[in-house]
């Protein structure tokens, strides 16, 4: 199993901001396989 960890943007810079919350969608990814049993969608 991976284990990722929630990440956290560097400043309050929008960028920042939208790069992170793409980095945390990766970690949801795997947990869908976990526990619904199949990959998400995008």
């Amino acid at each position: 199993m991976g284990c990722m960890l929630t990440t956290y943007p560097n400043t309050c810079n929008p960028d920042d901001v939208e790069l992170t919350l793409k980095k945390n969608l990766i970690n949801h990814f795997y947990s869908d396989v976990l526990v619904f049993g199949e990959y998400p969608e995008k």
